[in-house]
């Protein structure tokens, strides 16, 4: 799904988008690999034949599961970057919307297992007082999360020059 650009204010721009990696296609591709395994290796493991296919279909039906709900959350979850907010955009039928000024974040942090140091994936968290918004499987999350601490300099620093201007006014 596209960002919704209705939830920006006005004079608000994109910064960054964080971009979601195809990795989270990994879990569920484990289950298929070990149906297909059940499957081929099932006569020499098993005396009994006539279980296969509930087992095989039972392994089937957690992958579809687990694919379909990956595959959702993966293309209606979104994470951006605007000159003003951090916006987190979830859900199918019912649209979630979290928003975060950039004076109330504390930064940004990322973390990485070593299989997503590999394949350039990540969980990017935005903190502050009492919240954390944060998306898995993000696509070089190192990236993302410098323009959250980039922006976030900018930010402060025009409002420390903005309460400047009014303490000499």
């Amino acid at each position: 799904m596209a960002f919704d650009k209705r939830v920006l204010m006005e004079n608000e721009h994109i910064v960054a988008r964080a971009k979601k990696s195809n990795m989270f296609l990994m879990p569920p591709f484990f289950w298929i690999i070990v149906a297909i395994v059940l499957f081929v290796g099932w006569d020499s493991w098993f005396d009994d034949d006539q279980s296969r296919p509930y087992v095989v279909g039972a392994f089937a039906v957690v992958w579809a599961f687990g694919f379909i709900n990956r595959l959702l959350h993966n293309i209606c979850t979104e994470l951006v970057l605007t000159d003003k907010r951090v916006i987190k955009q979830y859900g199918v039928l019912r649209r979630s919307v979290e928003d975060v000024r950039l004076l109330k974040c504390g930064g940004a942090v990322f973390d990485q297992t070593w299989l997503g140091r590999l394949f350039n994936y990540g969980t990017v968290s935005v903190l502050g007082n009492g919240f954390n918004l944060g998306v898995s499987f993000i696509e070089d999350p190192l990236e993302f999360s410098n323009a959250v601490r980039n922006q976030l300099e900018v930010s402060q620093s025009l409002f420390e020059r903005d309460q400047q201007s009014r303490e000499n006014i």
